[in-house]
């Protein structure tokens, strides 16, 4: 069975034209089950009786527009990908409909597998978002039902723990060739550091896992921003600024404490000391030390990892420009006791990259999630 070919998509558009190259082109595609509605009115009306999975609608239209459809839709549906299709003089507008919920904008003319591709990627995040739900409704079930054999039902939902890290790491992973390597490093680099601020091995270990989810909000951003190689516009930077609430939106409201420190730390893994940091601009202790430790790890690495906008960086250089800047970081952004643990223990950090530089999140699964015997190991010189 095809789930993407079995999808309920709406389409909405004013232009009678537009909307049969779209049904056309997405039947090419082997997309079934198309809903063509002229005005946003219709397609309103059509929600009520039908759940669709993604709606691709254009941004100027008479009465409601693209952007009042999207937060109606979303008061009906939070969860539900919305597509808005708009002309290079719409962009401004655009940029803010998608800070507003939407979940990737097309600019006209388009070609067909741009559609088909965006179409594809907001299923799959649909599917994800779905996933989810039934992951916490079925584990909340679990706990109220749970036997008189604790040990067993501990066990169970232990496996749904690491199953759902498993499958947001992969939601990752999937925007991001290097992200496998990325986000087990990062783990890494967090219980070291959090076992050298005192947490217990437990919490150190928490921690780790809660970290490899700092980028899931990335799933959001649009390819076209994300990879793109040149400099960012600042409407684009506002929009890359927006993984850090999406991923807090996705792994918020979970009664388990691992997914709570997740949310956390992908809230303020780019909040700065100094206070000129994103989304919220925190200062000093109002970051959490979950969001601390993550922020210098993820920009150590970072630095060392080739990116669309950069070239890769030795340790040497990567030390130099966090203790003492280049014009776009400065010690100043970091925690000073979190600062001083790096500089101390640098070697660590240049190791454990070294010696993980092509890890996959699959191998990453095989060693992490393990005896905390085993996690000591790893770490050892």
């Amino acid at each position: 069975m095809n789930l993407d070919k079995d999808a309920l998509i709406a389409l909405v558009d004013d232009d009678p034209a537009v909307l049969q190259v779209l049904t056309q082109v997405l039947q090419e595609f082997g997309f079934n089950h198309l809903f063509p509605f002229p005005c946003a009115n219709d397609a309103l009306k059509s929600f009520e009786c039908n759940k669709f999975d993604v709606v691709i609608t254009d941004f100027k239209m008479p009465g409601i527009d693209g952007f009042e459809l999207l937060q109606q839709l979303h008061k009906l549906d939070s969860s539900l990908p919305v597509i808005v299709l708009t002309g290079h003089a719409d962009m401004t507008r655009a940029v803010e409909s998608f800070k507003q919920g939407a979940f990737d904008f097309i600019v006209k003319p388009f070609q067909p597998f741009e559609v088909a591709k965006g179409l594809k990627k907001a299923l799959a995040a649909r599917r994800l978002s779905k996933l989810e739900q039934d992951y916490k409704e079925e584990l909340e079930k679990r706990v109220w039902e749970r036997t008189r054999d604790y040990r067993a039902s501990l066990e169970k939902m232990t496996k749904m723990n690491r199953e759902i890290i498993h499958r947001l790491g992969m939601a990752a992973e999937h925007r991001d060739d290097e992200t496998g390597a990325h986000i087990a490093r990062i783990a890494f680099y967090v219980y070291q550091m959090a076992l050298i601020l005192g947490q217990s091995d437990e919490q150190a270990r928490q921690l780790a896992l809660a970290s490899t989810m700092h980028d899931i909000g990335k799933i959001g951003i649009p390819d076209s921003i994300l990879f793109k190689t040149g400099k960012l516009s600042r409407e684009e930077f506002d929009v890359i600024k927006t993984h850090t609430t999406i991923g807090e939106k996705i792994l918020s409201g979970s009664s388990f404490e691992v997914l709570d420190l997740a949310a956390s730390i992908a809230a303020t893994h780019h909040e700065k000391w100094d206070g000129s940091g994103y989304p919220h601009g925190l200062r000093g202790e109002q970051i959490p030390l979950s969001g601390r430790i993550t922020m210098i790890a993820d920009h150590y690495d970072a630095l060392r990892n080739r990116r669309p906008y950069k070239p890769e960086f030795s340790h040497e250089k990567a030390f130099d420009i966090i203790t003492n800047g280049d014009g776009r970081t400065a010690p100043e952004h970091f925690a000073p006791e979190e600062l001083d643990i790096f500089t101390t223990h640098a070697d660590e950090f240049d190791r454990i990259f070294t010696e993980n530089k092509s890890m996959n999140h699959q191998t990453f699964q095989q060693t992490f999630l393990c005896s905390s015997e085993n996690v000591e190991y790893l770490f050892s010189s």
